[in-house]
């Protein structure tokens, strides 16, 4: 389960290690992408932008968001991020560019392993391309020194 460990070794992530979670959870779409398994692809990918924006928010604000998954939960968690870049030069660098797309948070996570919505391969694509962008500012922050997994 994503970020169910404790990580008592390192305060700055919490409870729940969220850089660690989203890292893994963006290379298991991958996996899962490749072989076609979209659906699942999708969620994962929306689990790892979940996990990058907690780990921001943990990272910048000591801020930690009650629940995994939770619609609401992860909607007041990007409008925070989005809010708090607009006014804060240091978070807003961290930020990726580029807008969520729609697909990524519609029904996160309760559509989790069901294979009964569509995603179309543009829709897969866009989703891919923003967990990336959310991936390249962990590994980036990672790099820095920033944050620790």
């Amino acid at each position: 389960m994503a970020g169910s460990g404790n990580n008592t070794r390192n305060p700055q992530n919490a409870n729940d290690n969220y850089p660690a979670a989203a890292l893994r959870h963006f290379h298991d779409a991958e996996i899962l992408r490749d072989a076609d398994a979209y659906e699942n692809a999708l969620c994962h990918y929306a689990f790892s932008v979940e996990c990058a924006q907690k780990a921001l928010l943990y990272w910048k604000y000591q801020l930690r968001p009650s629940a995994h998954g939770i619609d609401k939960d992860w909607t007041q968690v990007s409008s925070l991020l989005n809010a708090w870049a607009a006014i804060d030069s240091g978070l807003a660098s961290a930020m990726p560019i580029g807008i969520m797309p729609p697909k990524l948070y519609k029904d996160h996570p309760s559509r989790r392993y069901q294979r009964c919505f569509d995603v179309t391969e543009q829709e897969m694509a866009d989703c891919q391309a923003f967990a990336q962008s959310m991936e390249q500012v962990i590994m980036n922050m990672l790099m820095d020194g920033l944050i620790t997994i």
